[in-house]
């Protein structure tokens, strides 16, 4: 999947008024001083895949009522929408999540109401394409194959971390239990083996 253009209505730090900000690249670094809509941009994307945020699922440990109604910008405008053009299977489509009563939401694919799974899009595909600044802590102590791992998931190297994995593994099973001719021909090719190998 690549994300291509995101568009964000009354959410977090965003008002009503937003243009599209392109994000069609193969790599996207927002810089810029506090308080200027860095985090708001991660979770807007990170909400839309998910209808929640990692920062919110912390938050609610300690107080459910002190986050509740957080997504929706304060100022009160309506709708608090994301919307976010991709490039998937080989189709441009616009997915988007609207915010409803009580902190619901509701799935759009190119203005249709649907849930994101209809066309093959799993949240588990979907994690993680931003480290936002909040979680940096976290990356940062975090064990080196899941630093490992956020990475790949940000390059949209998922594929080749997967191929890596199965020849890692199938390396392993090989040097733990060499197939019958394998083994033969090792024990030939042994100094012993008229011993070894009768």
């Amino acid at each position: 999947m690549r994300l291509k253009a995101l568009t964000v209505h009354n959410f977090r730090g965003f008002g009503s008024t937003a243009d599209p900000i392109d994000l069609d690249r193969d790599l996207v670094l927002f810089y810029g001083p506090n308080g200027h809509g860095k985090t708001s941009l991660a979770e807007a994307i990170e909400w839309l895949f998910y209808g929640t945020t990692k920062r919110r699922q912390r938050g609610e440990v300690f107080s459910k009522a002190e986050y509740a109604n957080t997504f929706a910008n304060v100022h009160g405008g309506t709708p608090t929408e994301v919307a976010l053009k991709v490039h998937f299977n080989g189709k441009d489509l616009e997915l988007s999540r609207r915010l409803g009563p009580k902190d619901s939401s509701e799935t759009f694919i190119d203005g249709v109401a649907s849930h994101f799974s209809v066309i093959g899009i799993n949240a588990l595909e979907a994690f993680y394409p931003v480290v936002a600044q909040h979680g940096l802590q976290t990356f940062v102590h975090s064990k080196p194959k899941d630093r490992r791992d956020a990475i790949c998931a940000a390059f949209g190297l998922e594929e080749l971390t997967s191929l890596k994995s199965a020849l890692e593994s199938a390396r392993g099973s090989f040097q733990r239990t060499p197939p019958h001719d394998v083994r033969g021909r090792r024990a030939r090719n042994s100094p012993r083996w008229p011993k070894a190998w009768p």
